[in-house]
């Protein structure tokens, strides 16, 4: 069978196009690093990275995702530790104005710093987080919660708790709304308070309010009255009886489960009243401590009025005392679960990263000496055409 030349050119080009193609994508491969370029260099491999590469990306994700709720949530617990200080220096202030040996004018410096500290409870639960967002107004994070008004502090956020996704199963909640930390504290002991009857003319002092036996609690209302005798009566909310007794001061005084102690002497007629605790303001306490430290003490009578205001207010500050420590430790377990997932998170793209480069990446040496073979192949092949081109029979004529 005879070849003719122009089959024979054909074939030849054909072929060294072919050794161009495959060097020129040996090429490629050295110059990316990737053993896959495009799809059609391994379909099945290809797919594989694809899905490993949005694996990767939703990896990435719950890592910003988790340095957003890292960064709120040590802006919060730096914020509640300075919050806890300020309530610790008050606490002191209100022992201090509580000892007798205070006058009217060392009474009015301390309301005058209890103002000062309350202005810096404002500003502190107005902290904002490196995105310029308030920290405690819930989802509106542009608006300022707290703002003074004549009758106290106002709360403008809303009860609204971001929850961000860290981990393919994993959420964190990165903050607490501003109502829930300052603004719902519980009053008197945390289940009930007593206070003294606005009319009485005694110098009966209340103190050391405490639940004796929280099954036998029954949440009522109670009024206590000095009789004429010495003797004192508890009345229900619907007027019946429930307790009775001699009144001697200092002497605890107990019923339905709670118990207190009433020091002085109050008269006859005197009443104290016990209510369940609700919730109050941070705010609320600041400004009755700052009234009570105010007001001229000219006779015992207000300075009775006046221990019984501080005594219910320390009460109040060691109630919110506990709640910051109660938000201080939910926020440094959510703090934790961020560290735990941002570790987790760190594993999972390693096996990510390392798998997906097991099936695209290069392998240097292979590639190497397969652009070598290939270039040597490619030279022979040109040479070995432009030689067997010249072979003709005119050549030797």
């Amino acid at each position: 069978m005879r070849v003719s030349t122009s089959w024979f050119n054909l074939n030849a080009t054909l072929q060294m196009q072919n050794q161009q193609s495959q060097l020129a994508k040996t090429q490629e491969q050295v110059a990316s690093g990737k053993r896959i370029v495009r799809p059609s260099d391994d379909p099945i491999g290809s797919v594989q990275a694809l899905e490993l590469g949005r694996a990767l990306q939703k990896n990435e994700q719950f890592d910003r995702n988790a340095t957003i709720a890292q960064n709120r949530l040590q802006t919060q617990e730096s914020t509640l530790t300075e919050v806890g200080d300020i309530l610790q220096r008050a606490r002191e202030l209100t022992v201090q104005g509580a000892n007798g040996s205070q006058g009217n004018d060392s009474r009015q410096f301390i309301a005058n710093e209890l103002r000062e500290l309350r202005q810096s409870l404002i500003d502190l639960a107005n902290t904002k987080d490196s995105s310029d967002n308030f920290i405690f107004a819930g989802y509106r994070g542009g608006t300022q919660p707290f703002s003074p008004t004549p009758d106290g502090v106002t709360y403008n956020g809303d009860e609204g708790q971001r929850t961000l996704q860290i981990g393919p199963n994993r959420f964190v909640t990165d903050g607490n709304p501003g109502s829930e930390v300052f603004m719902r504290i519980r009053e008197g002991n945390g289940t009930f308070k007593v206070e003294a009857g606005e009319d009485n003319q005694g110098t009966g002092v209340i103190k050391n309010s405490s639940i004796r036996d929280l099954q036998d609690w029954t949440g009522d209302s109670y009024e206590i009255e000095i009789l004429a005798d010495g003797e004192y009566e508890v009345r229900d909310s619907v007027g019946d009886v429930v307790e009775t007794g001699v009144f001697a001061s200092g002497e605890t005084i107990g019923f339905s489960g709670i118990e207190f102690i009433i020091d002085g002497n109050p008269e006859e007629g005197d009443l104290f009243e016990v209510t369940p605790s609700r919730n109050s303001s941070i705010f609320n306490t600041f400004d009755r401590l700052i009234d009570a430290f105010e007001t001229p003490v000219s006779n015992s009578r207000d300075r009775t009025r006046q221990l019984n205001e501080i005594n219910r207010s320390l009460d109040d500050t060691d109630q919110a005392i506990s709640r910051m420590l109660e938000v201080r430790s939910e926020t440094g377990a959510r703090l934790k679960a961020v560290e735990d997932q941002m570790s987790v998170n760190d594993g999972a793209r390693l096996d990510l990263e390392t798998t997906k480069s097991g099936i695209e990446d290069l392998d240097y040496a292979e590639a190497i000496t397969r652009l070598n073979q290939q270039q040597v192949g490619l030279q022979a092949a040109q040479q070995a055409y432009v030689r067997v081109q010249g072979l003709s029979l005119f050549n030797f004529m």
